[in-house]
């Protein structure tokens, strides 16, 4: 009766069909250590994919014992928890609910539950990996945006200021926010700075010096030609069409 577990549901097995020379499962590390990277990276379709790979080396020829097979079964559960483990959050969102992860890969009675239970739990790790990453990358992009927001005044303002703010390297930040947001943080910075330069451009008491100076530019002859370049029009010109708006409303 054993042999269901690597025979399947067939009622009837002759003695010379279980007769095995094996003594050893295929699970390499190189397996292991890809399946960790997949699963942390929240590649389900690959997760899938080595998963079947190495239920069909171990159990394509039906040469695998029941000992054997629980073996796996030992190995795939202590994989999942070596990389839950390595982050409390996702371990808190696979084992919500009354599921135990090792009792139920322990529970496989069957060559199909063995490869059926295995698949939902790592592709629910998996999925808890992903969706952390997510909850991850929006949080750093708000601190990166809330930290432009509070410094673009700063002339020193840049990249390298960013990193030591918030203990990342400049490296990271820049591919970060350029995949993220689909812009180049120094161009983000330049709009912030220009979209704050229009709302001073109200004042006519503020001259082009003093804001370029307020935006973060140590001189008005770049500033104005920054403001250019974003705007299409001059400081001059973006100034006398607010004045003519505001004509016209009174």
């Amino acid at each position: 009766l054993e042999y269901r577990m690597v025979n399947g549901q067939l009622s009837i097995f002759y003695y010379h069909d279980i007769r095995q020379q094996k003594l050893q499962y295929y699970y390499p590390v190189e397996t292991e250590l890809q399946l960790i990277n997949c699963v942390r990276s929240g590649d389900k379709e690959q997760v899938v994919l080595l998963l079947k790979q190495l239920f069909d080396m171990n159990f394509s020829d039906e040469s695998i014992t029941p000992e054997l097979g629980r073996c796996l079964l030992f190995s795939l559960a202590s994989t999942l928890l070596r990389i839950m483990t390595s982050d409390t959050l996702a371990y808190r969102r696979l084992t919500e609910g009354d599921i135990h992860p090792v009792r139920f890969l322990l529970s496989c009675k069957t060559t199909d539950e063995m490869f059926e239970k295995p698949k939902d739990l790592y592709l629910s790790a998996a999925e808890s990996f992903k969706l952390e990453r997510s909850d991850h990358s929006e949080q750093l992009l708000m601190q990166i945006q809330a930290c432009i927001q509070a410094n673009y005044a700063d002339p020193n303002m840049s990249l390298n200021l960013l990193s030591e703010h918030l203990q990342i390297t400049p490296q990271y930040i820049s591919q970060f926010f350029k995949r993220v947001s689909g812009q180049n943080l120094n161009d983000y910075l330049t709009v912030v700075r220009m979209d704050h330069a229009k709302k001073l451009m109200s004042d006519p008491g503020l001259t082009n010096a003093q804001i370029a100076k307020m935006v973060g530019y140590t001189s008005d002859s770049v500033f104005i030609r920054v403001f250019k370049k974003v705007e299409g029009i001059t400081p001059g010109k973006y100034r006398e069409s607010i004045t003519k708006c505001e004509r016209r409303i009174l």
